[in-house]
């Protein structure tokens, strides 16, 4: 059941550096100014080793299998602060490593978790014992044919490069990774009071080199979601105006509020929540079209 939900909600098998991203992310009390999320890689031979490090809370031996080993269940149900409720984005590291590790410590609890596949069942160890470690360290084995440094670079920058820089760095090979939210030179927001929480859409822009674009991004607390097409109904302004917006080489980022819910495997926003989502976007819209791109006479002038 699992295998059938991570091949239909995570269809590039990359995209688990999001959910390993996010995770680490998430083990750090949001009151934390100094957090960090380590990617590392090591060649070997036959196999790339990819390590996610964070400093933060770390987990007991019981909450390593509740929240995190089994399926379907998650520490962030009820969460406001938190992304990803669903319970199976871990696992989509079994679709990309043949072997996990996971190093763990709590109150003088050091917790040790292997998992791995033997023929189509998976398989876990787990080891406890007395000892301290700051925070969690994941260590996924992979064989070379499934993935390259390269690849895990780019896909890093693709899939965690927005998360905001101003509340963690996350690094790869001690570089870091999310910095493309300060090139966006203009951006607009508004608030969403829903489901008993207050939270603020973003819409920004920037100017690209001379290119003819076609879909905007789509993030959530900077974690990619899609690049998705138009999505204003046709035949309405604002469809006609960001295509020509689009068509100018100007690339727009929307980042979602956490009281926005997502599908499994998050790649669209869910059908209950689309109305006030679309309302949203439309207001926001406005005003960075009214309060910026409407000033640039040059940009006017393309367009006509």
């Amino acid at each position: 059941i699992v295998n059938k939900s991570i091949m239909n909600h995570f269809v590039d098998r990359h995209i688990t550096l999001r959910e390993l991203g996010q995770n680490a992310k998430d083990a750090y009390d949001t009151a934390d100014n100094n957090k960090v999320v380590e990617f590392t890689t090591e060649a070997g031979e036959k196999e790339l080793t990819i390590k996610v490090r964070d400093y933060g809370k770390g987990m007991s031996p019981q909450g390593l299998i509740k929240d995190l080993l089994i399926p379907y269940n998650s520490s962030k149900f009820m969460d406001v602060d938190k992304i990803g409720e669903h319970g199976i984005g871990w696992y989509s590291i079994m679709d990309l490593a043949a072997r996990v590790e996971v190093i763990t410590s709590k109150n003088g609890k050091l917790s040790k978790a292997v998992v791995y596949k033997s023929g189509d069942d998976w398989m876990t160890d787990i080891e406890t014992g007395e000892g301290e470690q700051k925070g969690t360290l994941v260590i996924a084995h992979v064989d070379k044919s499934r993935t390259d440094e390269n690849t895990v670079k780019d896909s890093l920058s693709k899939f965690l490069g927005l998360v905001p820089s101003t509340d963690i760095q996350i690094l790869y090979n001690g570089v870091k990774v999310n910095t493309a939210d300060s090139v966006y030179s203009y951006s607009a927001r508004i608030g969403i009071n829903y489901k008993g929480r207050k939270d603020n859409l973003k819409i920004s822009y920037r100017k690209k080199a001379e290119e003819k674009l076609k879909t905007i991004k789509l993030t959530q607390d900077g974690l990619f979601i899609a690049d998705v097409e138009n999505p204003f109904p046709k035949k309405t302004i604002h469809y006609d105006f960001l295509n020509m917006c689009l068509e100018q080489g100007l690339e727009f980022w929307v980042d979602l509020p956490k009281n926005i819910g997502l599908t499994k495997g998050r790649k669209e926003v869910v059908k209950k929540d689309q109305e006030i989502f679309f309302m949203a976007l439309n207001r926001v819209f406005e005003t960075i079209v009214l309060g910026k791109i409407l000033d640039d006479e040059e940009l006017v002038i393309r367009m006509d």
